[in-house]
């Protein structure tokens, strides 16, 4: 029996923290169920959450922890969304296993491109200087999900399991995994909530404002605390889900052009043709939604400013057990 494994290389807010939620609770059962032993912390079979920081940061440290495992043969699973953008790493694991496949779930590129914004984004630039972003904005997601995909495709067979739709977690073990326990059915893994939810683009906006107020720039573990307390803030619910004062949908509108592209990567990449429509019909559903939310009146952006400058002074709390982002010398 040879040491196979399924890699799961997110993407980045695409649901992955979910699912490795998911392939974790009450002690890995629904991994268990799959017969495949899931890759956590150090690399070591069933140890819970998989290395996703580490693999971000100290990719070298983390070749060493792999190399210094003893996997005996079976079937295997590694979920991290750092896979996507480390090829080398991808290919050492393929020096120990065999790799049967990468799943790689996506999201509508723009929309992916807008969470990771309102994830993090705003750490390094505001919506304005996103939208225009090549590297990073919505307008040009989908070529930079079609490269990705390609990319991984010339590693090993690369398939697609888009997160719009129902049924994710049955969809993606099947697509993994050719099976479906049953356990995917009941409590909790039937009514797991999504993880690392982004914020809204409004507060997204008053934070980026509040941190280029103070001068600030974060860095290495920062920017995760910073995620971290951003996310954990309770806004009014009145102005939560809020665009930025003076949003125009006309600047993302052009973005649903990328809906047609969106249905051939998927059918490139193994999803059949009715689930492709499935998808890509709640994909553009749920953009117009974002598109027709409102922008904040001048109050209730005072409201977000107000919450993101109290999140900003918790982050640089000198107290704080992470220490504060560092402030920026320019």
């Amino acid at each position: 029996m040879t040491r196979s494994i399924v890699l799961h290389p997110g993407l980045p807010k695409c649901a992955t923290s979910t699912l490795q939620r998911l392939f974790v609770m009450e002690d890995h059962a629904l991994a268990r169920a799959l017969g495949v032993a899931v890759l956590g912390k150090g690399f070591v079979p069933m140890n819970g959450p998989p290395p996703v920081t580490e693999l971000m940061y100290a990719p070298e440290d983390c070749l060493r922890a792999l190399r210094a495992q003893d996997y005996p043969p079976g079937q295997y699973f590694l979920s991290s969304e750092a896979l996507a953008s480390q090829p080398d790493f991808i290919a050492e694991i393929a020096q120990l296993f065999t790799v049967s496949r990468m799943v790689v779930t996506v999201r509508f590129p723009p929309a992916q491109a807008l969470s990771n914004f309102r994830y993090s984004g705003w750490l390094t630039q505001d919506l304005h200087g996103a939208l225009a972003d090549r590297a990073t904005g919505p307008l040009h997601a989908l070529q930079r999900h079609a490269r990705k995909l390609a990319q991984l495709s010339a590693l090993a067979e690369t398939l697609a399991c888009p997160v719009e739709g129902a049924g994710l977690a049955e969809r993606f073990c099947l697509t993994c995994f050719a099976q479906t326990p049953a356990r995917l059915g009941d409590a909790p893994f039937a009514t797991l909530r999504p993880a690392n939810e982004s914020i809204g683009l409004g507060f997204a906006t008053a934070l980026r404002e509040a941190l280029v107020a103070q001068g600030l720039t974060v860095t290495g573990a920062d920017r995760a605390r910073l995620v971290k307390l951003a996310q954990r803030r309770r806004l009014p619910p009145d102005v939560a889900g809020l665009m930025p004062e003076g949003f125009a949908p006309a600047d993302l509108a052009p973005a649903l052009d990328a809906l047609e592209g969106y249905g051939a990567l998927l059918r490139d990449h193994g999803v059949a043709a009715a689930d492709t429509a499935t998808a890509v019909a709640a994909a553009e559903a749920q953009f117009r939604a974002l598109l027709a939310r409102p922008g904040a009146t001048r109050p209730q952006m005072a409201t977000l400013r107000r919450h993101a400058g109290a999140v900003v002074r918790a982050a640089t709390d000198p107290d704080a057990d992470t220490g504060p982002p560092q402030r920026s010398r320019v």
